[in-house]
């Protein structure tokens, strides 16, 4: 996982209390898309309104 990943998991586990917490064992980060660039795309797209959640 990478580092900025990381950081993200253990300030969002860290808000959790004990009990919450320890329903979690295992973790994995990917991108959104297959790859880097394809998530950086969709993400873009998103943020200037091309994209968006409505079916």
């Amino acid at each position: 996982m990478e580092t900025k990943s990381k950081e993200y998991l253990d300030n969002y586990l860290d808000s959790l209390i004990e009990s919450e917490r320890s329903k979690y064992h295992s973790f994995s980060a990917d991108y959104f898309c297959a790859d880097e660039i394809n998530a950086n795309l969709c993400a873009e797209l998103i943020s200037v309104g091309q994209k968006n959640s409505d079916l």
